[in-house]
């Protein structure tokens, strides 16, 4: 007899690979926003002081993002697990 886990993959093989895809894309439009705000804040007619500063004001901005992005995937994961393990029992 299967396994409530090999059945789930049977039953929905594509599950994971959509959710592998919509990560890719997710990083995609970060790694695509950031080089536009870097190549934007280069081009700018600031001086190099300037445009370091704005540099670093928008990597900070970027980075608390992406922690607040992830904290809000891991309970997100974390609510799908639970909810997984309930249709296992």
């Amino acid at each position: 007899m299967a396994s409530a886990n090999t059945e789930t993959k049977f039953l929905h093989p594509q599950k994971n690979h959509t959710m592998q895809t919509g990560a890719k894309v997710i990083l995609a439009a970060i790694v695509g926003a950031m080089a536009g705000t870097i190549t934007g804040l280069m081009l700018a007619p600031n001086s190099g002081r300037e445009t370091r500063v704005k540099l670093s004001e928008k990597s900070d901005e970027v980075l608390e993002y992406l922690n607040d992005f992830a904290a809000k995937l891991k309970k997100v994961n974390e609510q799908v697990e639970e909810a997984l393990d309930e249709d296992e029992d």
